[in-house]
């Protein structure tokens, strides 16, 4: 793990996350994004099925 800290590829794999995130205002874990939307939190599986299916719906 501490050799892969050190790799620049990883190093810039985080940084390009991080700049997403922080681009769609996400702050913390877990979040999901379906379809346009993001959802921040634990989400159960009832309801991720269900934001799923009307993200599929709404196109």
């Amino acid at each position: 793990l501490k050799t892969d800290m050190q790799r620049p590829d990883i190093q810039a794999s985080i940084d390009r996350n991080t700049q997403l995130a922080q681009a769609l205002k996400i702050s913390g874990t877990p979040s999901f994004v379906v379809g346009e939307q993001i959802f921040p939190g634990a989400t159960d599986l009832a309801t991720m099925k269900k934001l799923i299916e009307q993200a599929r719906n709404s196109k």
